[in-house]
C-alpha cells in the first residue's frame, strides 16, 4: 500500500515537473519577445491552474506554501468597444495603452519564472528522495 501512495505521488511529481519547464519554457517566449495578448493570458491562466493542481494534489505542505509565494499575473486583454472604432484617434490610444501594458507586464512574467524555477529545484529535490 505505501509503495502504490509513493508511486502515485512520483507521477503527480514528475507531471507537475514536466508542467513547470513548460511554463518556464512559455515564459521564456514572452520575455524574448513574443508578449502577445494570447501568450500573456495563456502563461498567466496556466501558472494559476498549476498553483491549483499543488494546493490540490500534492500532499507536502511543504510545495503547497511555496506554490502560495509564487505570484500571479493579472492580464485581461484590452477589449476595443464599437466607439472607439468610429473614433480612430481613441482606437490607437486603446492599442497603445495595451502595449504598454503588455511590455510592463515582462518585468512580472520574469519574476514569476524565476519563483517557479525555484519551486521547481524543490520538486525535483523530492522526486530524488522518493527514487
Amino acid at each position: 500500500m505505501f509503495y502504490l501512495q509513493t508511486m502515485d505521488q512520483q507521477k503527480r511529481l514528475s507531471l507537475l515537473n514536466r508542467q513547470l519547464t513548460d511554463l518556464q519554457a512559455q515564459a521564456e517566449r514572452i520575455i524574448k519577445g513574443n508578449n502577445s495578448s494570447e501568450a500573456l493570458e495563456t502563461f498567466s491562466r496556466f501558472a494559476v491552474e498549476l498553483k491549483e493542481f499543488v494546493k490540490l494534489k500534492m500532499e507536502s505542505s511543504k510545495l503547497s506554501q511555496e506554490a502560495d509565494l509564487i505570484p500571479d499575473i493579472d492580464y485581461e486583454k484590452s477589449e476595443i468597444s464599437l466607439w472607439q472604432f468610429i473614433l480612430m484617434p481613441s482606437w490607437f490610444y486603446a492599442m497603445y495603452k495595451d502595449q504598454q501594458k503588455r511590455e510592463a507586464l515582462v518585468e512580472e512574467v520574469r519574476d514569476v519564472r524565476n519563483a517557479f524555477a525555484e519551486f521547481q529545484l524543490s520538486v525535483q529535490e523530492m522526486l530524488y528522495e522518493l527514487e
